[in-house]
């Protein structure tokens, strides 16, 4: 992954922040390994994004997931977990 821990990510977002000199106020979760995602893949994602959330004292606004999992999150996972569901819309070269 990009940012393999949330001390990484501390970094990376106070480096937005001086470059940007704009401040980050909330977090969006967007787990995924294109077609090899599961939904186990998706609520270690979820997890992470909490410890995160946790570490740089921001909240986790959303998840995002792509729409082909929407049947397999029942209306209270969608809630608990912020889930906002998406198309996947990259072209795909192969």
């Amino acid at each position: 992954p990009l940012i393999a821990s949330p001390q990484q990510l501390m970094i990376l977002k106070d480096s937005i922040e001086t470059v940007s000199r704009l401040n980050i106020t909330g977090l969006i979760n967007n787990t995924n390994l294109g077609d090899e995602t599961t939904k186990d893949i998706l609520l270690d994602g979820f997890a992470y994004g909490d410890e995160v959330s946790r570490y740089l004292n921001l909240p986790l606004d959303m998840s995002t997931v792509t729409e082909n999992f929407q049947g397999d999150f029942s209306p209270e996972e969608i809630e608990k977990y912020k889930i906002n569901f998406i198309q996947n819309i990259t072209k795909k070269l192969f």
